[in-house]
């Protein structure tokens, strides 16, 4: 009988022991706040507590960019805090984002799921700044392209039209612009920077002279390097210094450019400038990208440029574009200026712009 009443004790002990340490093994002995989202860029920190009954071997975390399918391990590593912190790395936190489960091993290796697992991650989303997603949008609606190179030509003349045979003179200046610009879209903090050269050459009165019939040769070779902000999405700032010389001497210019709207789209943009011996220039004009394929623009322009000791002008210019392919487009340009109402004439022009 005690024989007998000591097995059963003893099988009964036994089992229970078996039911204590299952248990004991299903209970996660991790203690996790998972996150939902975490900033672009920045290394995340994933933080957990061992439960002070706790048998633990060793843990991981297993982690993988969303929607690929290369896991990754980082294991958990005792802080300095005290408490036991896995990282994944920087550059790993981009959009879309990561997901991660982790598991343990106790002290005899076996492995203890902890949270999540590789049928079910956890997701963290990656939230970029106010800037980032600024960026993103800016770079989007360029097609990707961070690069633009353009090459444009411009005839503008003021000879009259329509005056009476005999007694029309034709005072109005009359010259040529040529000009080639590279344009790299930075889109971090800076908008863009921009490098270009251009070649003028004409004629136009002398303003030193009496008599108006007397002509001068004008001609105006530069170069220019401008930098461009948007401290906001629809607003953009930008300087432009301009270096240069005629055939009398060294020149120097500024400008100034304020942009209400998108870049890419529709968008108001104000431009004035001046070099020194050539003259000043006021641009408004109101560009639309609304059709597709077809950009457009009007501008109104005030100037005495070639030579700044005229009166100043008024120009009117419009430029309709196609998008040739998706890196090349053509603008045709045509315009009408006027000098003290009898000097007035007409311009023509035409660019192309590569983007890369």
């Amino acid at each position: 009988m005690v024989t007998l009443r000591g097995t059963f004790l003893s099988v009964l002990g036994c089992c229970l022991c078996w039911l204590t340490s299952s248990v004991a093994a299903a209970e996660p002995i991790l203690l996790h706040s998972p996150p939902a989202d975490a900033p672009r860029d920045k290394a995340l920190e994933l933080d957990f507590a061992v439960t002070a009954t706790a048998d633990m071997g060793s843990a991981t975390v297993v982690w993988r960019p969303q929607h690929n399918s290369g896991w990754r391990k980082a294991p958990l590593e005792l802080s300095s805090t005290g408490v036991w912190r896995a990282t994944v790395p920087a550059p790993a936190m981009d959009d879309p984002g990561i997901e991660y489960y982790v598991i343990a091993t106790d002290r005899s290796g076996a492995e203890l799921p902890q949270f999540a697992a590789a049928a079910a991650p956890h997701p963290v989303y990656v939230r970029g700044t106010a800037q980032q997603t600024l960026e993103e949008a800016s770079l989007r609606e360029r097609g990707g392209l961070r690069s633009d190179l353009r090459i444009t030509g411009e005839t503008v003349d003021y000879r009259v039209v329509g005056g009476v045979s005999g007694t029309a003179q034709d005072f109005g200046p009359r010259f040529t612009d040529f000009q080639v610009g590279y344009r790299y879209w930075v889109l971090k903090g800076v908008e863009y920077i921009e490098a270009g050269v251009g070649r003028l050459r004409g004629q136009a009165p002398d303003a030193n002279v009496i008599s108006p019939e007397v002509g001068i040769n004008t001609g105006f070779d530069r170069g220019w390097a401008e930098v461009g902000f948007s401290p906001a999405q629809f607003v953009g700032l930008a300087g432009r210094v301009t270096l240069g010389g005629d055939e009398e001497t060294f020149r120097v210019g500024m400008a100034a450019v304020l942009r209400l709207g998108m870049a890419q789209r529709s968008r108001l943009q104000l431009e004035l400038g001046a070099t020194s011996g050539v003259g000043f220039k006021f641009v408004s004009g109101f560009h639309v990208h609304t059709i597709p394929r077809v950009p457009l623009s009007l501008e109104v322009i005030l100037t005495n440029e070639p030579n700044a000791g005229r009166e100043t002008a008024e120009r009117g210019r419009f430029r309709i574009g196609v998008e040739l392919t998706p890196t090349v487009t053509t603008t045709a340009v045509v315009s009408y200026q006027a000098l003290k109402g009898a000097e007035h004439g007409f311009g023509a022009g035409a660019e192309v712009k590569f983007g890369f």
